[in-house]
This record gives C-alpha cells, structure tokens and sequence, in this order.
C-alpha cells in the first residue's frame, strides 16, 4: 500500500508556502554539496589521469582530422582501402597487400600520408588478429619470412 502522507506530498493540496521551503532546502542543498565539490583538490593521480584523458581527447581528434585531409586529397583510393580494411579477416591481409601495392595514389603520397595509412591498416590488421584469436601482432624472428604488415611497411615506407 502507499503511504497516505507521501501521497498527500505528491499531491496539488499542498500549500504554495511549504512547497517554496521545501525547493528553497532543495537549492541550498544543491549548492552546499556544489560548494564541497568546488573545495575538494584532486589528489596527484587524479590529476594525472585527467591530464591522460585530455591528451587522449586531443590525439584522437588530431587523427580526425588527419584522416579527414587523407580523405579530401584521395577520397576514391581512400574509399577504396576503407572497404578493404573495414571488415578485415586474416584471410584477408593477401588482399590488402595487393591493394597497397598497386595504389598508385598512396604509392606517391606525402610520407605523413603514407604512415597514417599505414597505422589505419596496423589498426585493423590487429583488430582481425585479436577477433581470430590470436596475438595482435604477429612479427615473425629474423629467420622467418616477413608478416603482411612488415611487407606492407617496405611497400609504403621502404624500411
């Protein structure tokens, strides 16, 4: 059952005066708990962290914007690697590669543009290692024949 008194509060039959007291203690609630906030110092770790999360903020719309200038000066050989890349699978790395290699647009891009196409593949790449399971990378020892980054790395960049 409700509580008679509760439902008298929540009701319209409550005078104007004792609904004013009860916002006014509302308010000066609000604004003690605001002023405690406003005292409090964050500790060196908190500091810290909110130092990290603004840098993160900052990276990630500096790569917006990189990938943006990406886009305008390539938009169909950017279009095309994102479908690529989009839904990449393991099976998949082949396709990329060949991709790379016969983009003629990213073949003659500026090297900022070359090594942020490269991080956008690295990306996914990872990303399709880690849904099948695997480690997110997959760089063999000296004596192993290169991975499809590591190709992909000497088509792009020559290293």
């Amino acid at each position: 059952m409700t509580n008679p008194f509760e439902a008298y509060a929540a009701s319209d039959r409550v005078p104007s005066p004792v609904r004013a007291k009860h916002r006014a203690q509302d308010r000066r609630e609000a604004e003690k708990a605001e002023r405690v906030r406003a005292e409090m110092v964050p500790s060196p770790l908190e500091r810290k962290q909110m130092e990290q999360a603004e840098l993160a903020r900052l990276y990630r719309a500096w790569r917006r914007e990189v990938k943006a200038k990406i886009v305008r000066e390539n938009k169909e050989g950017m279009a095309a690697l994102s479908r690529i890349i989009r839904n990449l699978s393991t099976e998949g790395f082949d396709a990329v590669l060949e991709y790379v290699q016969g983009a003629q647009w990213l073949l003659e891009a500026d090297e900022n543009t070359r090594l942020a196409t490269l991080s956008y593949i690295d990306v996914s790449m990872c990303r399709a290692r880690v849904r099948d399971g695997r480690p997110p990378m997959d760089d063999g020892l000296w004596d192993e024949p290169p991975s499809h980054f590591v190709r992909i790395r000497k088509v792009l960049l020559g290293i």
